[in-house]
C-alpha cells in the first residue's frame, strides 16, 4: 500500500482555528492547508531535507504548481502551504498532488466555488 496524505484547513492563522469541512471559495486567499504525510501503518513519514511541492490541476487541465514549507520542520510529516490571492482563479473540481523528493502523493479533488456577488445597500 502507498504512503498517503490527509490534509486540514486553517482559515486565519489562530492555533487550532480549523475548518471542520473544506469550503473553498474562488478567489480565496490565506487559507492555510496543511499535509500529514502518513506510510501504510499511519505512521508519519520524516519530510526533513526533501523539497516538497504541491502541484493544482485546474478544472480545465492547466496546472499550477506551488513549493511547500515544513511544518515545523518536516520531521513530523507535516507540510503547509497558504494560498494566495489569483491562486483559485476558476471555478470547478480541481485536483492536487503532493511531491516529496521523488514520491507523489496523488491527487485529492476538492471543489471550488463561486462566490456570491453583493446586492447592494437598500
Amino acid at each position: 500500500m502507498p504512503h498517503q496524505f490527509t490534509i486540514r484547513y486553517q482559515v486565519d492563522g489562530r492555533l487550532g482555528s480549523y475548518r471542520p469541512r473544506l469550503r473553498l471559495y474562488q478567489g480565496d486567499a490565506g487559507v492555510r492547508l496543511e499535509i500529514l504525510v502518513s506510510d501504510p501503518d499511519g505512521l508519519a513519514v520524516d519530510l526533513s531535507g526533501v523539497a516538497c511541492s504541491l502541484t493544482f490541476r485546474r478544472p480545465d487541465g492547466t496546472m499550477l504548481e506551488r513549493t511547500t514549507g515544513y511544518l515545523p520542520d518536516g520531521r513530523d510529516g507535516l507540510v503547509a502551504y497558504t494560498l494566495e490571492d489569483g491562486d483559485l482563479d476558476r471555478v470547478g473540481t480541481w485536483s492536487f498532488r503532493l511531491a516529496a523528493g521523488t514520491a507523489v502523493y496523488e491527487a485529492c479533488k476538492l471543489a471550488i466555488h463561486a462566490t456570491l456577488p453583493l446586492s447592494p445597500a437598500c
